[in-house]
């Protein structure tokens, strides 16, 4: 879906564990390394970790073909809460919407999945 959407951005605002609950799998591959799925390498070749979010920029290449793609992991949310402050949330979002896009795609958003409600 991602390829075929041409998405660039995915934001996500979930920790992968919460509570020692999986809350969500990792699929991307960690830093300076790749996966494959299907016929599509992904590559993770750069990440940086701020204090309330983790940016990712992923490589996709699928028959010679590569794109760019930001993933954006907020991960001061904390399971079953609210944050204390909005502050963190509002520059998450900032830094999100600066984020340079090259086509009209659109940015997937995913938060955590709780099979326990």
């Amino acid at each position: 879906m991602v390829w075929q959407q041409e998405v660039e951005k995915i934001v996500m605002v979930t920790n992968l564990v919460e509570r020692k609950k999986t809350k969500c799998e990792q699929y991307w591959p960690v830093h300076n390394q790749s996966k494959i799925y299907g016929d599509i390498e992904v590559v993770c070749k750069d990440e940086h970790i701020y204090a309330d979010f983790i940016w990712r920029q992923l490589t996709l290449s699928k028959n010679s073909k590569e794109r760019r793609l930001h993933h954006l992991q907020f991960t001061s949310w904390l399971d079953k809460d609210i944050p204390d402050d909005v502050t963190s949330i509002i520059e998450f979002r900032q830094r999100v919407n600066a984020l340079p896009i090259s086509s009209t795609g659109p940015i997937v958003v995913h938060c955590r999945l709780d099979v326990n409600i």
